[in-house]
């Protein structure tokens, strides 16, 4: 009788916390490896939409009394604005810093306006007007530049394309530069391939592929965020910096995750979160290809806390073990 009377004293607070909504994701932070470790940064309004995302590196230092004081480079910042109370972003505004080693200091290297462009609700494309320095980081590129690309989203695909070439050049030829980012879609609304390729000139700027082999069936905490069907097209990249991240081999993890680069990413269009890919960069003959094996730890909503990731890069015909290195990753909520 007792335990019946206490099971009808929890089953309210049980259904409150079944019922509760997950809570928004507040940051993503890598481990610190040599006093340094990176860091993604979530903002909302009041209405709980996303009004910007920054990148940032952040160093341990020791003061005077040898107590730890942490010191924040922001990276990449971004800021959404919205018309009323609509949910989809009309703007995101975009500042990218760089580090001049000769200089030994940070500067802002470009600044972008993105309008997103619409049709019957759905993003089609977008527009960005970008200004840009040069290698004299006192001096801005005196012409804006404009560049025009376009989506198509399906439930089995997403395609978008930023064409730069000069207004009647043949694609053919030297001038094309076009940016190209393709992800194919499982029935789960997970992503099982990415591919991101630069063509530049007669010969590519860069490709990445990934190929992803297998998800978990908890959640991915940027699918609930406002942003996420409108940002299909991309991912946050956590080591989104100028120095690599692998500090013991000639491997390398650059900033972006893109266009021959390789980070480790969270997709916006994900219901899941990654167990187990692999990418290749530039030709895919390469014999060469990099592994990622992740697992986690999870709350009560199911959305990912810490997350472990083993990544090694190997010779992909016979699994020769190159390099292999581990890494640890914090996700905090509000």
């Amino acid at each position: 009788m007792k335990r019946l009377l206490l099971l009808l004293i929890f089953i309210p607070f049980i259904a409150i916390a079944q019922s509760k909504k997950p809570p928004l994701i507040e940051s993503i932070t890598s481990d610190t490896v040599n006093g340094k470790y990176y860091q993604v940064l979530f903002s909302y309004d009041q209405s709980n939409r996303v009004i910007a995302i920054t990148n940032t590196e952040c160093k341990l230092i020791s003061g005077k009394q040898k107590k730890k004081m942490k010191v924040d480079q922001i990276i990449r910042q971004q800021s959404f604005e919205y018309i009323g109370s609509a949910q989809e972003p009309f703007l995101r505004k975009i500042e990218a810093y760089e580090y001049n080693a000769g200089r030994k200091k940070w500067y802002l290297a470009s600044t972008a306006q993105q309008y997103f462009l619409y049709k019957n609700g759905q993003r089609i494309g977008d527009s960005t007007l970008i200004l840009e320095r040069d290698d004299d980081i006192e001096k801005w590129d005196e012409k804006v530049k404009k560049r025009i690309g376009f989506l198509i989203q399906t439930s089995q695909e997403i395609y978008h394309e930023m064409d730069l070439m000069k207004p009647g050049n043949d694609p053919m030829d030297d001038y094309r530069n076009i940016y190209m980012d393709k992800f194919k879609l499982t029935s789960q609304s997970n992503i099982r391939y990415d591919s991101s390729e630069h063509l530049y000139a007669n010969h590519g700027g860069g490709s990445s592929y990934y190929s992803f082999t297998k998800f978990d069936s908890m959640l991915n905490p940027l699918k609930d965020l406002n942003i996420a069907t409108i940002l299909g097209n991309e991912k946050i990249c956590l080591y989104d910096g100028v120095n690599d991240f692998n500090h013991n081999t000639d491997w390398k993890i650059f900033r972006g995750g893109n266009y021959g680069n390789v980070d480790f990413n969270w997709y916006f269009v994900n219901r899941n979160n990654p167990v187990n890919y692999f990418t290749t960069v530039n030709d895919q003959s390469s014999p060469f290809k990099q592994v990622f094996n992740l697992s986690y730890r999870y709350n009560q909503f199911k959305q990912p806390i810490f997350a472990k990731a083993q990544m090694k890069y190997i010779f992909k015909y016979n699994d020769k073990l190159y390099s292999k290195q581990e890494t640890h990753i914090t996700f905090r909520y509000q």
